[in-house]
């Protein structure tokens, strides 16, 4: 398996394919993501810069407090997710 490097600031949306099992990562979510209400489908991790910062397998109102802690973080870095 080839890794590549991602830049550091980068969003990053990470999720196994329910059919192949394949570890997927990009810069875009998937399509039944939603940062607002619980997601049917398999688990998604969003990470920005190393950290996690929101995981779909959690309890909502962990990925709520996960999400008010970057707000609380102050001006948004490059790349940053805009949580509403």
């Amino acid at each position: 398996m080839l890794a590549l490097p991602l830049p550091c600031a980068a969003q990053v949306y990470s999720w196994k394919d329910p059919q192949t099992g394949t570890l997927m990562m990009s810069s875009t979510p998937p399509v039944w993501y939603s940062a607002r209400i619980p997601v049917p489908g398999p688990r998604i991790v969003v990470s920005i810069r190393g950290r996690d910062v929101d995981d779909t397998a959690r309890p909502m109102e962990e990925r709520q407090a996960m999400q008010r802690a970057v707000r609380a973080e102050g001006p948004r870095a490059p790349n940053s997710p805009v949580v509403r």
